[in-house]
């Protein structure tokens, strides 16, 4: 038998709405209609994430966000 025991942390998955509005100023990287987007969590509307790309402000829907995760990297400026 084996335990693996994880964390949230650093890389955590990001699966709703509500964590998104949680996350409001992290890093975060985005998989959405196939392609990958990195930028600061700027905000979050209705059916919407606003998303601050390097000074570029990007607007992607919920619906099309297939993966998200934190990336501590992007506050960084890595």
């Amino acid at each position: 038998m084996r335990l693996e025991v994880s964390s949230p942390g650093l890389e955590r998955v990001i699966k709703s709405r509500t964590e998104y509005e949680l996350f409001t100023g992290r890093g975060v990287s985005v998989l959405a209609a196939g392609e990958r987007q990195e930028g600061i969590i700027a905000g979050v509307t209705e059916d919407s994430l606003l998303l601050d790309c390097k000074g570029e402000r990007k607007i992607i829907k919920f619906e099309q966000i297939r993966k998200a995760k934190l990336d501590y990297k992007l506050e960084a400026g890595e």
